[in-house]
């Protein structure tokens, strides 16, 4: 009799299973970019430069898939599949995927449950508010939306940035970082605030317990009439080490207007500099590494090729020398829509160091110039043009900075 019980639950377990499987839906989006880059020189990472640099010129592709499974009304496993992310022709490493055939660079389970959206997994990360200070990537989560009506949500989440227990002594050496979000959000107006504490087990601050710190950033972004606003604010207190704090702080400001076939932004971004007069560090930047990654509204100033607000990450130079000297940058940015498929850019940008020990702390003036033509549906072509008038700030017979780029996408 328990074998015809245990033939029975088995057979019932396969036709559930058979079922959910049966009733699974799997879609596949993702793109593949291919992109061409020239630049004057490599190597503005600030401070004073020769007068004379070498150029750098590559090609690199990129090809993404993101797949979606709903495995049924409740639950989604989400992924994203690299077989190649951002790799220059010509680079053994990167021609051969550096080893792996496939990255699953995230995967991760959605979960609509009683008490809300429960989403587990290595999920995106990295992305908060506006673009300002965000860098994507992936991390060990486990996420938590609580069922709420009305215009209130919030966002709990653990994230485990580094497991090393049993290490050093037993002790607990892991870094953890806890976030509480808090979103308010009506028709034309919507308001973010959240708090970021990490624990690092592995550093220790003045007295000698476990180093903290906390990051606190508000966003928000309106309409009024025939204007958008859009804005964020960070703040970075707590631990670096045993002999430092952080007290840095930044923010971004944007508003916008359409004008029939022409939209036109004006942004303002404000980061603190460290003042090497104190222990405490104030460089915003020496905290997220650069201005964001993912903020990119200026070629030069803030794109991921020259290494002056954001990383250099191919020729491997960072903002090391400027991300202690903080940034004040005002730039007008224009898009005009000459048909359906074609649109072009241009944009104006002058940057100060906010805090610096050079002699001067003008960057410079930043001129750009774009245009992006729709060939089909889901592919477009863009060409990019930026120069920088050197600012004084890179010492006497600094060279200015060019920067040509083009890329053709393809998205499915």
């Amino acid at each position: 009799m328990k074998k015809i019980l245990s033939a029975v639950a088995a057979l019932g377990l396969v036709a559930g299973v058979a079922t959910v499987a049966s009733a699974a839906d799997l879609s596949v989006t993702g793109k593949y970019l291919v992109e061409g880059v020239y630049i004057n020189h490599a190597g503005a990472t600030g401070g004073a430069l020769p007068a004379d640099l070498p150029s750098d010129a590559y090609w690199m592709h990129t090809f993404q898939m993101l797949p979606n499974l709903a495995v049924n009304d409740k639950v989604t496993l989400k992924s994203d599949v690299r077989l190649r992310k951002e790799a220059r022709f010509g680079v053994a490493a990167e021609d051969a995927g550096n080893g792996a055939a496939v990255d699953f660079n995230k995967i991760y389970m959605d979960y609509a449950s009683p008490v809300g959206k429960i989403r587990v997994g290595r999920t995106p990360a990295g992305a908060w508010g506006t673009p300002f200070l965000n860098s994507a990537t992936a991390a060990s989560r486990i996420m938590w939306w609580p069922k709420m009506e009305g215009p209130v949500s919030v966002l709990l989440f653990t994230q485990k940035s580094t497991e090393a227990d049993s290490q050093a002594g037993n002790d607990d050496q892991d870094k953890d970082l806890y976030h509480a979000g808090l979103s308010y959000k009506t028709d034309g107006m919507k308001v973010d605030a959240g708090l970021f504490y990490t624990r690092n087990g592995a550093v220790l601050n003045a007295d000698g317990d476990v180093a903290t710190d906390i990051v606190i950033q508000v966003a928000g972004s309106a309409k009024i009439s025939s204007v958008s606003l859009a804005g964020e604010f960070a703040m970075v207190t707590g631990d670096k080490n045993a002999t430092a704090e952080w007290d840095a702080m930044g923010a971004l400001l944007m508003a916008s207007s359409q004008f029939n076939n022409l939209s036109a932004t004006a942004a303002f971004v404000y980061a603190t500099g460290d003042d090497a007069a104190t222990a405490d560090d104030e460089g915003l930047m020496n905290k997220f590494g650069s201005l964001g990654k993912d903020f990119q509204p200026l070629y030069i100033f803030t794109g991921d090729t020259a290494g002056i607000l954001n990383h250099d990450e191919k020729s491997g130079n960072t903002t090391a020398a400027l991300a202690g000297d903080g940034v004040i940058c005002v730039a007008l940015l224009a898009d005009y829509k000459l048909s359906d498929s074609m649109t072009v850019h241009g944009g104006f940008a002058y940057g100060l160091a906010e805090e610096t020990t050079m002699a001067d702390d003008d960057y410079g003036m930043e001129f750009d110039l774009g245009l992006a033509y729709k060939m089909y549906d889901n592919m477009t072509y863009s060409a990019h043009f930026g120069y920088v008038l050197a600012g004084d700030y890179f010492g006497a017979g600094a060279e200015d900075i060019m920067l040509v780029s083009h890329s053709l996408t393809m998205k499915f």
